[in-house]
């Protein structure tokens, strides 16, 4: 049975081919149509000729649930970050919605935004991104490890947003950088809330566990 996320009900779902498998014009890829048991849209299943040929028929190949199968159209798909404040967290969530749909550039220069607006958020304000960033190891909000791979993502970013687009980022690297923002975040927004709130919670217990003495 073969299922995806489907992009339009937005739920996992069975889906049923129909028509024939197509093989694209510079032979590379084989194409087979399916349509949604939840909602009856349209969707394409994408494999390559090699996983195609290890398999002996493109019928079979696409009539199971292979995990080599790139469905089109990709579902963007954010990331929640509570606590974060809500103009930080929006872009750090449309960096995951850029890499979800292959647009690795993009979610390069938006993980850089975020991180220079968690500096302007935490009063660092003069000065290069890489000051900043200094400046957020030096007033102890972030330890050394973190600043150097937040660097990466600066780095990564300063390439796109300098105009040198011939420098390549693939999905590997788009993840550590989206990795390294979302390690960021965590280290300065996230957790010491959560700490705040379980260092609030211990405190009520106690206080609760005095009062019935």
């Amino acid at each position: 049975m073969t299922s995806r996320h489907c992009w339009n009900c937005r739920k996992e779902a069975r889906q049923t081919p129909f028509g024939q498998v197509i093989r694209s014009f510079d032979k590379e890829t084989y194409m087979h149509a399916y349509t949604c048991d939840g909602c009856g849209v349209v969707s394409v299943g994408v494999a390559s000729f090699v996983d195609v040929y290890a398999r002996g028929s493109a019928e079979k190949f696409f009539e199971e649930d292979r995990p080599k199968v790139v469905w089109l159209p990709k579902v963007p798909s954010g990331r929640e970050f509570s606590d974060v404040p809500p103009n930080i967290a929006g872009a750090a969530s449309e960096a995951y919605i850029c890499q979800s749909v292959g647009a690795y550039r993009a979610a390069a220069l938006l993980a850089r935004s975020v991180i220079e607006s968690t500096c302007k958020d935490k009063d660092i304000t003069q000065g290069t991104l890489k000051q900043k960033i200094d400046g957020l190891e030096e007033s102890r909000l972030i330890n050394p490890t973190l600043a150097g791979l937040s660097h990466e993502v600066r780095l990564m970013g300063n390439e796109m947003a300098h105009g040198d687009l011939d420098a390549t980022i693939d999905a590997e690297d788009c993840d550590d950088l989206l990795e390294f923002m979302s390690a960021l975040l965590e280290e300065i927004y996230q957790r010491p809330i959560s700490l705040a709130r379980r260092q609030e919670l211990n405190r009520q217990r106690k206080a609760e566990r005095t009062a019935q003495a």
